[in-house]
């Protein structure tokens, strides 16, 4: 069923030029669950979801590709691993971290960074002066602060 929610969105909500955040908090639910049905993870996600505003507009799949590299790029089988969403709306504001254990045998690849570089252009695009994205990597974890005046 999350499976199924997951494509129904995609094919139908990613073509509409602005989406309710209760749509997209909904949809990167989902995707966490589909994670966490892996028993690997089933204890070290932790999500924070409070939507003071469940009808703030936002361009859809803005926050997808920052929950996607946290699980790409932590490695479960490492005992301290964890992951941890917090997704909030406050008036016209969003603010969404996604902080994550950042292993030393997590997945590489060749592309590494293009989707992030993808991303920030996007947000600059979209929200020109309304967003604010910092994202740090201190010793072995990696944050990523969004704020966006929707």
């Amino acid at each position: 069923m999350k499976l199924s929610e997951l494509m129904r969105y995609m094919l139908q909500e990613s073509n509409a030029e602005k989406i309710t955040i209760e749509k997209e908090a909904a949809y990167l639910n989902n995707y966490i669950q589909l994670q966490m049905l892996k028993k690997r993870y089933a204890s070290k996600i932790v999500t924070d979801v409070q939507l003071q505003n469940p009808l703030l507009m936002i361009e859809p799949m803005r926050l997808i590709n920052f929950v996607e590299n946290a699980f790409k790029h932590s490695n479960p089988e490492e005992e301290q691993a964890w992951l941890k969403m917090k997704l909030h709306t406050n008036g016209n504001q969003l603010q969404f971290e996604m902080t994550n254990t950042f292993g030393q045998t997590g997945i590489k690849d060749k592309t590494s960074g293009i989707g992030l570089q993808n991303v920030k252009q996007r947000l600059q695009l979209l929200y020109p002066d309304q967003h604010q994205l910092n994202i740090e990597t201190n010793n072995d974890v990696h944050s990523v602060h969004l704020t966006i005046s929707a």
